[in-house]
């Protein structure tokens, strides 16, 4: 009897959630398979597979320029709907799909959900990215610099050279020494080995795997990744992709960070010519 009452349980469930779903949905009238009506997951499925694009453009090309591809989802294709959600002053705020790009819990320029959490930390730091800033001074001979660098790298290489490993040096040794100066700067286009390990993690096969299980189970993720002891042993088994991982968030849970260094950060004030005024970060271990 008892069997007979779960079961007809989960029917009740299933056919109320495809009802909401297909049925009285304020999406229900949004032309669309109906599978993907039902769930997120197939959609998922094609995520997974890497497959999400072609998928989506195939649907629009059969669909029209507004398809629904979930539960509460949907697609354009049309430079207006570009216009209107993603333009300057729209109120339209990022899915969580971008909580995994949070540094250690914290929220950061590219993770933040509103326009209005991003323009007030914007206008602390815009001054010292401003083009005027940047084509002067301490910084343009910087770039110089590392364009000079990567020329002479492209010279050493002979006729043939990987633009894509290299042009990633040049980003990542002229991004590092503006933010960190000096001695926090990397040396990739200088042949240092351990500063191009960091390309070769971001590029790592296993990152859109991390990507895809913190995307569509991110709780699951979180405690996959905490797991110590005997757990920990066997949940290595299951990660995404093995340990350290490319984003901090997953690497180690907020809660645990900050229980173990609840002053890991700390403002100073740096003295380098090219970030003098401008606030810094500075790690404590």
């Amino acid at each position: 009897m008892t069997w007979i009452l779960i079961a007809a349980f989960i029917v009740a469930f299933l056919v109320y959630q495809l009802s909401i779903s297909t049925l009285f949905s304020p999406l229900a009238r949004i032309p669309g398979p109906k599978i993907f009506a039902l769930t997120k997951f197939k959609l998922a499925y094609e995520d997974y597979k890497g497959t999400r694009t072609r998928k989506i453009n195939a649907l629009h090309q059969q669909y029209g320029p507004v398809v629904r591809i979930g539960p509460s989802e949907l697609t354009f294709n049309s430079t207006s709907a570009l216009r209107a959600i993603y333009g300057a002053g729209r109120g339209f705020e990022r899915t969580g799909f971008y909580h995994m790009f949070e540094v250690y819990g914290r929220k950061n320029m590219f993770s933040f959900a509103t326009a209005k959490q991003h323009g007030e930390r914007k206008k602390l730091f815009t001054h010292a990215y401003a083009k005027s800033v940047m084509l002067k001074g301490q910084n343009a001979e910087m770039v110089e610099q590392k364009v000079k660098l990567y020329m002479d790298l492209l010279e050493r290489d002979g006729r043939k050279s990987e633009i894509f490993a290299t042009l990633h040096y040049f980003s990542l040794d002229t991004i590092t020494e503006f933010l960190y100066g000096y001695f926090g700067k990397t040396a990739c286009l200088e042949g240092l080995g351990q500063d191009r390990a960091l390309i070769g993690d971001i590029t790592d096969t296993a990152r859109r795997k991390l990507s895809w299980y913190a995307v569509h189970f991110p709780h699951f993720t979180e405690w996959l990744y905490s797991r110590t002891g005997l757990s920990g042993c066997i949940a290595k088994w299951l990660y995404p992709m093995q340990l350290p991982t490319t984003y901090s968030g997953i690497r180690v849970p907020k809660s645990i960070f900050f229980a173990l260094n609840p002053f890991c950060m700390e403002p100073v004030r740096s003295n380098s010519p090219r970030t003098k005024g401008s606030w810094t970060a500075r790690w404590v271990a």
